[in-house]
């Protein structure tokens, strides 16, 4: 991974209280359209276990972790062991970031354009080191990121903003110097209360859109509004 060295302020999208010197990036829905990959998840799984699962079932599925979900398949519908499901999921997600995973339209622009004017670029996200280290690579953008932060492998979560501090830390920069990108209402609550600087990127996924524009400093629909 590389990481840039800011000597000049970058006005992002012509917002002169936008400058920054780091920029803390979001994974999931904020540089990779990885979103409609989770929300198929279970139900490519159910396509092909070839099961026909109630509607409780499915409202369940909506919400639900990857160990909750093998658990309910293995209690239901008799598929084996939960630890097992749990494996086949894990091995559909990791497939997806490792050969699958495609950039939000203008996301790898943006990305570079901040790299090649010495901003320093890491990646804040609950998703897993190596899976977000392997959709970087994937998409060709590895080598524009100082780094990746996982809420996993550090043991928090982004409804507090330690995770936020860990990656402003580790750039090395001021929290006044530092933007942060995000899609998730709960990650633009946390971030924007702690006192940083937040663009919101619209994600249809994401509930509460109104919520989130009101709450980010600048909300965008296509990085391409940044360039």
């Amino acid at each position: 991974m590389g990481c840039g060295v800011s000597h000049n302020p970058v006005f992002i999208g012509g917002d002169i209280m936008n400058k920054i010197k780091g920029a803390i990036f979001d994974l999931d829905g904020t540089i990779i359209d990885s979103m409609p990959m989770w929300y198929s998840l279970y139900g490519n799984y159910i396509i092909e276990a070839k099961i026909e699962p109630s509607q409780e079932f499915l409202d369940f599925l909506r919400h639900a972790s990857i160990p909750m979900a093998a658990k309910r398949f293995s209690q239901e519908f008799n598929m084996g062991e939960a630890e097992e499901i749990e494996k086949k999921l894990y091995l559909h997600v990791a497939d997806y970031y490792k050969n699958k995973a495609t950039i939000r339209p203008n996301a790898d622009k943006f990305i570079k354009l901040l790299h090649a004017r010495g901003v320093k670029i890491c990646v804040a996200t609950a998703t897993e080191s190596g899976h977000a280290k392997n959709a970087l690579r994937h998409t060709g953008l590895f080598d524009y990121f100082c780094g990746v932060l996982s809420c996993k492998d550090l043991g928090i979560e982004k409804n507090k903003p330690d995770i936020y501090f860990a990656a402003m830390n580790f750039l090395g920069v001021e929290q006044s110097e530092v933007g942060v990108f995000e899609d998730a209402l709960h990650a633009v609550e946390t971030a924007k209360s702690a006192g940083f600087y937040v663009t919101a990127i619209y994600e249809q996924n994401v509930e509460n859109h109104k919520r989130v524009e009101e709450l980010a400093d600048k909300y965008i629909y296509d990085y391409k509004e940044l360039i």
